[in-house]
């Protein structure tokens, strides 16, 4: 009979390992041979059916997500207030002053692939629910070590190679790459949002739980949409 104690362990040293995969802290892929140095490496300590191992991965990834998103609400609730308290007071002193406020103030976009600013864009429009949809498919491939291409990692090539091969509308979608020096080396996806407008999108940013999937959002200054190219024939290739 397993140990009680033995077990719960186990669970707690497995979901630690899917923690630090999921912020990134560790950037190995599970079963990876630098796993074998790792003390939080599940197969060190017991000889099971990989397939169970996996299962067990599984389930530990699912409670590791579970736990960061209720750390994160409570934060993000009491952001989203003050938010809105400060809004409300800037408001009224604006009105004090005289100040006529306009009933809306309409967005410039940059009509370049991921070039919008996504702070002042309006998300609105069948586009959003379907990047929605997409992402969470993606990050339920991601959670499952999901790899499109066979090079032993989990990485933004499957998760760009899933979105764009599950997004409804393939004519408007792409596969983006950004390499920009030394602060960026990484593959995301690029959608269209109007006639002549496109936004750079993470796929990413549902596994990694961000509030935002905008490339700009996350990366900031990280990110430079002049250095973007188009490799959509290179990876399509990975789609099944």
């Amino acid at each position: 009979m397993t140990n009680p104690s033995f077990s719960s362990t186990l669970y707690d040293c497995a979901t630690e390992c899917a923690l630090r995969r999921q912020s990134r802290k560790c950037k190995e892929s599970f079963g990876s041979y630098a796993c074998n140095d790792c003390r939080l490496y599940v197969n060190r300590y017991v000889d099971a059916d990989p397939r169970k191992v996996d299962l067990f991965m599984l389930e530990a990834e699912r409670r590791a997500y579970d736990f960061r998103a209720a750390l994160r609400y409570p934060f993000i609730v009491i952001a989203i207030l003050i938010g809105i308290v400060i809004l409300i007071l800037f408001m009224a002193d604006l009105r004090k002053a005289g100040y006529r406020i306009p009933p809306m103030i309409k967005p410039k976009i940059e009509a370049s692939t991921a070039a919008a600013t996504p702070q002042f864009a309006l998300a609105t429009g069948n586009y959003v629910k379907d990047i929605e949809d997409t992402l969470r498919r993606v990050a339920t491939a991601m959670r499952a070590n999901t790899d499109v291409n066979g090079d032993g990692l989990v990485n933004c090539i499957d998760a760009a190679v899933l979105f764009y091969q599950w997004y409804p509308r393939r004519s408007e979608v792409t596969i983006i790459h950004n390499l920009n020096g030394t602060k960026m080396n990484h593959l995301f996806n690029g959608v269209k949002i109007g006639d002549d407008e496109w936004r750079g999108i993470e796929p990413q940013a549902y596994f990694s739980n961000r509030a935002s999937f905008y490339m700009t959002d996350i990366w900031g200054s990280s990110y430079e949409h002049t250095r973007n190219t188009d490799v959509t024939a290179d990876y399509s290739k990975f789609v099944r």
